[in-house]
């Protein structure tokens, strides 16, 4: 778990989100904060929407209710996600500081977050945390660049041998939220082509794509979350992703969890993870349909290949998360606002 040897003393933090997705990058982000955070300083997890259940029973959340005055009051607000609408509960918080995460491509999103602060004043004081250094540009407003904390106890590389009792195909699996924009259009044909030739498929959130896949027996398509996501992963050997060509993944929580469990990584050039993967090193990138099957290909017939890989991703995803980059981020969301001059 994060923030092992770290005393509480900062500022209270207060994390706002929907927590209305267990799936979700946004809610799981939230989660793992509040692991973070709580170790530094006290953290509460806030939310006005109806909650998943899966959620409010890995840690407490507190309900927004403005007619009871129930809100968040003081201390460091941090809005994880600047796409959920912010009620009038806002003017009366009086937080400390206001911190923005924004995670998402959509442009308006942001406007829409900036002018609920700018009712209130608040905009000017905001601190902007971004998910990846291609959000950071595509803004150009000031701010820091946070990866989405994981728990690295939590997704690790299988033991030798614990994982396949007996051989099975080259397996190629991804697993993310069940909607159509976190699928590519060719992904179905792709993974139709893999299963011909003698591999399976796996794809956690992918009943979205049935209408195209039902009839291949070698290719599972299983709701979002039915499986815890190590467990998941551990069932196969190569993480393979992509999104809709009109939807660009800002950061990629998924694929750093495959990378974290010791698996190559097959990924469409276009997303914020880029930012971390080094094509042939610790995965890999490809551009077009054609570039993946050989990827594909190449690691199903050399397994010393994906375990190489793998390893090294593995060893980029602790160094992204080391002691001393998740204690700099503690700090960064706990610090009280600076002392105001006399």
């Amino acid at each position: 778990m994060f923030g092992q040897g770290l005393r509480k003393g900062g500022a209270t933090v207060h994390l706002v989100n929907p927590m209305i997705n267990a799936c979700g990058g946004s809610e799981n982000r939230t989660v793992q904060l509040y692991h973070l955070l709580s170790r530094q300083a006290e953290t509460h997890v806030w939310s006005e929407h109806r909650v998943d259940a899966h959620l409010e029973s890995r840690l407490p959340i507190r309900r927004i209710r403005s007619f009871l005055r129930r809100y968040p009051r003081g201390g460091n607000l941090v809005f994880v996600g600047c796409y959920f609408r912010i009620g009038d509960w806002l003017r009366h918080a009086a937080p400390e500081r206001i911190i923005g995460l924004y995670n998402t491509q959509d442009a308006a999103n942001l406007d829409q977050f900036m002018t609920i602060l700018r009712r209130h004043d608040f905009d000017s004081r905001c601190e902007m945390v971004y998910a990846s250094q291609w959000l950071y540009r595509r803004t150009g407003v000031p701010g820091v660049v946070h990866f989405s904390p994981i728990d690295l106890a939590a997704f690790s590389r299988p033991a030798d041998g614990a994982v396949a009792a007996a051989p099975r195909p080259f397996t190629i699996g991804r697993m993310s939220r069940d909607v159509a924009d976190k699928h590519h259009p060719d992904d179905a044909a792709l993974y139709a082509w893999h299963a011909q030739a003698g591999g399976a498929v796996k794809v956690m959130g992918g009943l979205v794509l049935r209408q195209h896949l039902d009839r291949h027996e070698n290719i599972q398509l299983l709701p979002a979350g039915s499986a815890p996501p190590m467990d998941f992963l551990h069932g196969i050997d190569c993480f393979f992703y992509r999104t809709d060509p009109g939807f660009f993944e800002p950061f990629g929580r998924v694929v750093v969890e495959a990378m974290a469990c010791g698996l190559p990584v097959v990924c469409g050039v276009h997303g914020g993870y880029r930012e971390f993967i080094e094509h042939g090193r610790n995965g890999f990138l490809f551009e077009s349909n054609e570039e993946a099957r050989q990827i594909i290909a190449r690691l199903g017939s050399d397994r010393a290949l994906g375990e190489a890989v793998g390893a090294a991703a593995r060893r980029t995803v602790e160094e992204m998360y080391s002691e001393r980059r998740m204690s700099e981020m503690a700090s960064f969301y706990v610090k009280p606002a600076p002392a105001e001059a006399p």
